[in-house]
C-alpha cells in the first residue's frame, strides 16, 4: 500500500514537474509579445487562465526587479477576491521553481532567486560595458578630433610662416594688418608665426608692421 502511495506520489510529481516545463516553455515562446499588448502596467486587470499567470509572472517579476518585497499573503488575498488564487499559485509555484523567486520565511515576503540576481548582474554588467565602451569610443574621437585641431593650427601656422618670411624678404616688412586680411580667422596662428619670427632672429615688430632683421 505505502510502496503504491510513493509511486503515486512520484508519479504526480513527474507530471508536476513536465506540466511545469511545458508552460514554461509555452511561457517564453508567448510572454513577450503578451506583455507588450496585453499585460496592464499597473496589474489591475488580470485574465483568467494561462494570461492570468502570464500576468502574475510579469507582476512578480515586475515588482522585486524593481527592489519591492511582495507581501505573499496580501497579493494571495487580492488573487482570492478576484478568483484567480490558481493563476497566482500557478505563476509563484513556476516562479520559484525556476529560482527566479524564493520565499523570505521569517517575513513572509517573496524575494528575489539566485536566477533573477544574475540575470539583473548580467543585464548590469551589459550596461556597464556598453558605458565604458561608449566613453572609450568618445574620447578616441575626441583625441582624433582634437589631433585634427592641432594638424590644422600647425599646418596654418606653416603657412603663415612662410608666408611672411617671403614677404620681407621681397619688401624688407609687412603691416601685421596686411596679413590678418590675408589670413583672416586665424588671429592665433598669426601671433604664433609672428612671436616665432621675432623669437628666430628673423624679423622685427616695429610699429605693427615686421622688418625684416
Amino acid at each position: 500500500m505505502m510502496e503504491e502511495k510513493i509511486k503515486k506520489d512520484i508519479f504526480e510529481n513527474k507530471k508536476e514537474v513536465l506540466d511545469n516545463l511545458e508552460f514554461i516553455k509555452y511561457v517564453i515562446d508567448h510572454i513577450e509579445d503578451y506583455i507588450r499588448n496585453k499585460v496592464h502596467e499597473n496589474g489591475e486587470v488580470i485574465e483568467n487562465g494561462i494570461n492570468g499567470v502570464i500576468d502574475y509572472i510579469y507582476i512578480i517579476l515586475k515588482g522585486i526587479a524593481n527592489g519591492q518585497p511582495i507581501s505573499y499573503g496580501v497579493i494571495l488575498e487580492d488573487a482570492k477576491k478576484k478568483g484567480l488564487e490558481k493563476e497566482f499559485r500557478v505563476a509563484y509555484n513556476i516562479l520559484k521553481s525556476a529560482k527566479f523567486i524564493k520565499y523570505d520565511v521569517n517575513n513572509k515576503f517573496i524575494i528575489i532567486g539566485i536566477r533573477l540576481k544574475n540575470l539583473i548582474n548580467q543585464y548590469n554588467n551589459f550596461e556597464y560595458d556598453q558605458k565604458e565602451k561608449n566613453i572609450i569610443k568618445d574620447n578616441k574621437k575626441e583625441i582624433i578630433s582634437q589631433n585634427k585641431i592641432n594638424y590644422t593650427n600647425i599646418s596654418k601656422t606653416n603657412e603663415i610662416y612662410y608666408w611672411i618670411l617671403n614677404e620681407i624678404n621681397k619688401n624688407e616688412w609687412v603691416s601685421i594688418d596686411v596679413i590678418k586680411e590675408m589670413f583672416k580667422g586665424h588671429e592665433k596662428e598669426i601671433m604664433e608665426t609672428i612671436n616665432m619670427i621675432v623669437s628666430e632672429g628673423k624679423g622685427i615688430l616695429i610699429d605693427n608692421k615686421i622688418y625684416k632683421k
